[in-house]
C-alpha cells in the first residue's frame, strides 16, 4: 500500500524476446513462455493477459500458441482498440 491505495496488479516476471524479422509478429510467444517460467507460473495461474500489439493477428497467434483462455485475453480491446503505445 502506498498512501492507502490498494495495488491493482503484481508484476512477478518479465521477459524480452526477439524473433525472425521477416515473420516478426510472434515474439510475444517466447517472451510469455520465458516470463511464466521465470515466475514459476502456468498460464492457468494468470487472471488476465494483455498482448499489446498493433496488429490483430498477433494476440490471436499468441492465444493459439500459449493456450490461454480467450476470455482472459485483451479484455479491454488491446492496442487495436486502445492505441499503440509507441504513438498511434
Amino acid at each position: 500500500k502506498l498512501g492507502g491505495a490498494e495495488p491493482l496488479v503484481m508484476v512477478r516476471s518479465l521477459a524480452l524476446a526477439g524473433d525472425d524479422p521477416v515473420i516478426m509478429l510472434d515474439a510475444p510467444i517466447p517472451a510469455t513462455r520465458r516470463a511464466l517460467e521465470r515466475a514459476g507460473l502456468s498460464v492457468g495461474d494468470v487472471e488476465l493477459f494483455e498482448v499489446n500489439e498493433a496488429f490483430a493477428a498477433v494476440p490471436l497467434a499468441w492465444q493459439k500458441a500459449i493456450g490461454a483462455d480467450p476470455q482472459r485475453l485483451n479484455v479491454n480491446g488491446g492496442a487495436c482498440a486502445l492505441g499503440h503505445p509507441l504513438g498511434g
